[in-house]
């Protein structure tokens, strides 16, 4: 994920509230819950960069690294109702120890914290479930999250803005607004709704089903079926055994598909020949 082009983001945002305002790295959080017996990790996010990671952990662990932007002619005049920190305020790294609450499903939360002000962060753990929510507390702040797992576990997204990558995890499914978004590595099914921005899932071993609505799509190496429903935009499909298509507009372009068949075709070209889809 890019954070040097956040600051720049920022301001861009918050021109039609107010003067162009700078965003600033205020802090980290750090959340983690142990796994043992986790089967999905739920993950609820407002804005931001969001990435997922599977690999040879027993715990899940979620590292937020939060931005505020600070206009310093309303931090004087306190008019605008928005909690912000003076721009002198120290910077906060949070750690949350995974000892420091044994209970079977403890509850951690920032938001009586310095950075609680900025994003409510919390994780959760019910059962089989771990639950991460990121809510950033208006146009002023936003949260970077980066977030370990074990690799057997399914990914349960419901994301707002922003770019996602997903990598290495046991199944993925959910719905994401805005930016864009990466999968790979999923062993598993992959079951999307796509909003906006551009979409892209390889290497996967079971079933993917996607409806997208707008951004291009490259499904890439997968095992199982394959059904998209896209709205606009060019979707490209290689190497996969059997593909069914409902396409809105844009051009379909094919390579090493076994089976294609195509629904409904709008408007824009259907091509076949070598390609990984980049």
């Amino acid at each position: 994920m890019n954070k040097t082009l956040l600051p720049l983001l920022l301001c861009l945002l918050t021109l039609g509230a107010s003067a162009c305002v700078p965003a600033e790295h205020v802090g980290t959080i750090t959340r983690r819950v142990d796994a043992d017996g986790v089967r999905v990790i739920r993950v609820i996010t407002g804005s931001g960069d969001l990435e997922i990671v599977g690999g040879d952990t027993l715990t899940v662990e979620a590292v937020a690294d939060v931005y505020a932007a600070v206009d310093e002619e309303h931090e004087r005049s306190g008019d605008d109702g928005c909690d912000c920190a003076p721009e002198d305020a120290p910077r906060v790294d949070e750690r949350d120890p995974l000892d420091d609450d044994d209970r079977p499903e403890a509850t951690r939360r920032v938001t009586t914290s310095p950075l609680g002000e900025y994003v409510d962060f919390t994780l959760e753990r019910s059962g089989d479930v771990v639950t991460l929510r990121v809510d950033p507390r208006g146009w002023r702040s936003t949260a970077h999250v980066r977030v370990t797992v074990p690799r057997r576990l399914i990914v349960d997204l419901d994301d707002g803005s922003g770019d996602v990558v997903i990598e290495h995890v046991g199944g993925l499914t959910g719905v994401d607004g805005s930016g864009r978004l990466s999968a790979y590595d999923i062993g598993g099914d992959v079951r999307l709704t796509d909003g906006s921005g551009d979409l892209r899932v390889e290497a996967v071993t079971g079933d993917v089903t996607i409806t997208d609505g707008s951004g291009e799509l490259a499904v890439v190496d997968v095992d199982g079926r394959v059904e998209i429903t896209d709205g606009s935009g060019d979707l490209c499909v290689a190497r996969a055994a059997n593909v069914s298509v409902t396409d809105g507009s844009g051009d379909i372009h094919t390579s090493e598909v076994g089976r294609l068949r195509v629904i409904e075709g709008g408007s824009g070209d259907i091509t076949n020949g070598p390609s990984s889809c980049r």
